[in-house]
């Protein structure tokens, strides 16, 4: 159960849970059926219950209806998704050491090209890739291995910063 309440649970769960456990909602939330489980007080009802949830929600993870995905998945998701406009996901709530981390990530530039008049277009590891949308003469080009720190703005933009030199603003592109 503890794996279970560290891990995220998406999509809707097979409709088959136990009848003691039906107070879980009317989409037959499993996670809701096994903590519903809990409340009864018959060690073998309890058990009966604990079994049934137990099985409808392996049986939904093997059907593919339910995900189950530890921390580090998610961390890595988050880095993935990094620069896209998302609303907020209601699975990535919980993680507290991951909300500071939400407003930067620290990389390396894989590969880059020159867009014209001082813009450049950086892929980064990972595949994402970014454009400055400010131009730097001052800034001299990225190179293949060189941190890049890509940090939030104001406003919604982002600061794309390449071999600890000067900040430029940037976007997210793929």
């Amino acid at each position: 159960m503890h794996l279970l309440c560290k891990a995220f649970v998406g999509a809707a769960v097979l409709a088959s849970v136990p009848a003691a456990a039906q107070t879980a909602g009317p989409e037959g939330d499993a996670l809701a059926a096994l903590a519903s489980c809990r409340a009864l007080a018959d060690p073998a009802r309890r058990l009966a219950c604990f079994d049934s949830a137990a099985a409808s929600l392996l049986k939904a993870r093997e059907s593919g209806e339910v995900q189950v995905v530890n921390r580090g998945e998610m961390r890595e998701v988050r880095r993935n998704l990094f620069g896209f406009a998302l609303p907020r996901l209601p699975f990535f709530k919980g993680d507290k050491s991951q909300e500071e981390a939400d407003d930067k990530l620290e990389t390396k530039v894989t590969s880059w090209r020159h867009l014209g008049y001082g813009k450049y277009r950086i892929v980064v590891e990972g595949g994402a890739v970014w454009e400055t949308t400010e131009a730097s003469e001052a800034v001299e080009p990225p190179a293949p291995g060189q941190p890049i720190l890509i940090r939030k703005g104001a406003l919604g933009s982002y600061v794309l910063r390449i071999n600890n030199q000067r900040g430029l603003r940037g976007r997210r592109v793929s």
